[in-house]
């Protein structure tokens, strides 16, 4: 608790909030946000997000051990996050949560706009 008090007190630190989404349903992600999920989840998004000239790291940022996977017939990429696996897009985008019930996920949220809070200067 200190640690906060100390971030708080130095206005430093990203303002990361605590979000839902429901399974089944698209949001919108602007580019530069973060997603951060407090369980394992499935996101996708459009295929076509990732041109043919770009590589798929260039527009999508996450874990290294987050497992990506092309679904050409529905044309989506599946992106598998585990818990507290840091989520982030070059691009704005509709996203949407994939799971096989109806109950809410709750994801720690950064806005584009909160990641210059942090910058020491």
């Amino acid at each position: 608790m200190l640690n906060w008090l100390k971030q708080k007190i130095k206005g430093g630190g990203p303002d990361w909030r605590r979000v839902q989404q429901l399974p089944g349903t698209t949001f919108p992600f602007p580019k530069s946000a973060k997603l951060r999920p407090e369980e394992d989840v499935i996101l996708a998004v459009p295929a076509a997000l990732i041109s043919d000239t770009e590589t798929i790291g260039s527009v999508l940022m996450c874990d290294a051990a987050a497992e990506i996977a092309l679904n050409e017939e529905l044309e989506v990429w599946y992106i598998k996050l585990k818990r507290g696996m840091t989520f982030s897009l070059a691009k704005s985008c509709e996203v949407m949560l994939i799971a096989k019930d109806s109950r809410p996920r709750f994801f720690k949220y950064l806005p584009p706009q909160s990641l210059g809070t942090n910058k020491k200067g």
